[in-house]
């Protein structure tokens, strides 16, 4: 994308999976043939969850005391998601605890299948959370000792660790008014100057949805900047699609599923018998074949198949025609093995 000032483009993982985190990198150059100033670009609209964990941005250079200013703020901001999720689960009740222990049994799951795809499931803040536990001023460090570390107990090194960093902060942002030109200010800039014709990247990570298929949507990230003449905020957004894949559990769920179906199937058409009559072994030894065409059936990045399955009807389907006929497709492997 171009605009008067700014050449901007979003550069995403070649492939995204379900679950997992990926990574999109926004690389913003001055072309207007002067220097530009607090600089800023931050997601408006994305798939899946933003990861809090503040990501360093390449290609900057920042004076000793703006680096550790950043770090300070990094390290506050990761205490601040740490108190958050504690007061978040102190003040659920019986019901909405179970409810997260489903959530966290689904990420479990998840992860579980994250070989598949050699990444891991991550955790995040909720989406909603995020603006609201962001440090932009110092009014804002304030608020948030007292709403979110104000609950924290006393003697918790967590609340301790963000008070000491709390007075650290305080006296860098003293010592950077001194230097600044424009005198004191309570302002938390973390907008860079971008000098003409340089280009500096700024990388995102997100933690992608459950998907039992893949699904195409638009990501929007909006860029900010002050101009050097006038002073004056200019603001632009860019869009761009992206494609995530299945999760990794969502092929071997649906085989396992489906071959349950596929024998219960057999059992009560094929084979005209009652549903008490199951034999659990038999239905493990489906469930379990099911699981390993699934594993060798699905879709992998760079390898090429006979069949390939990607997407949890796909592994239901095939997971059906196992438990249909595991018992012809066992007694030819007998023969092989023989």
């Amino acid at each position: 994308m171009k605009n008067k000032k700014l050449k901007i483009d979003i550069v995403a993982d070649e492939q995204i999976v379900g679950s997992t985190q990926y990574t999109i990198s926004v690389n913003v150059t001055n072309i207007s043939g002067k220097d530009i100033h607090q600089l800023d670009v931050f997601p408006t609209h994305t798939i899946g969850q933003q990861l809090t964990s503040l990501n360093e941005i390449e290609n900057v250079e920042l004076s000793e005391l703006e680096e550790k200013k950043n770090k300070i703020i990094n390290e506050m901001q990761k205490q601040i998601d740490s108190a958050y999720e504690r007061n978040q689960l102190n003040s659920l009740n019986t019901f909405q605890k179970f409810v997260l222990l489903f959530v966290q049994v689904i990420d479990i799951y998840a992860g579980m299948f994250g070989y598949l795809t050699g990444k891991k499931t991550v955790k995040s803040t909720p989406t909603w959370a995020i603006e609201a536990l962001k440090i932009d001023d110092w009014e804002d460090v304030e608020r948030i000792e007292h709403d979110v570390m104000g609950k924290i107990e006393e003697d918790r090194f967590l609340k301790r660790a963000f008070l000491i960093n709390k007075d650290k902060l305080k006296r860098i942002i003293d010592k950077i008014n001194l230097q600044s030109e424009l005198g004191s200010s309570n302002e938390l800039n973390k907008g860079f100057t971008l000098a003409a014709g340089e280009t500096l990247t700024f990388p995102f990570s997100f933690k992608a949805p459950h998907l039992l298929k893949s699904k195409v949507g638009e990501t929007q990230f909006k860029t900010s900047y002050k101009e050097s003449e006038n002073g004056t905020a200019i603001n632009s957004s860019i869009t761009q699609k992206i494609k995530i894949y299945p999760s990794a559990f969502a092929v071997p769920t649906g085989s396992m599923l489906g071959s349950i179906c596929g024998y219960l199937i057999k059992l009560s058409l094929i084979s005209s018998n009652s549903l008490t009559q199951i034999n659990w072994s038999s239905m493990s030894g489906s469930i379990l074949l099911g699981l390993l065409v699934a594993l060798v059936t699905a879709r992998k990045s760079n390898t090429t198949k006979a069949i390939t399955v990607e997407d949890f009807l796909g592994g239901f389907i095939i997971g059906s025609l196992t438990g249909l006929f595991s018992e012809n497709f066992l007694d030819k492997l007998k023969i092989l093995i023989q």
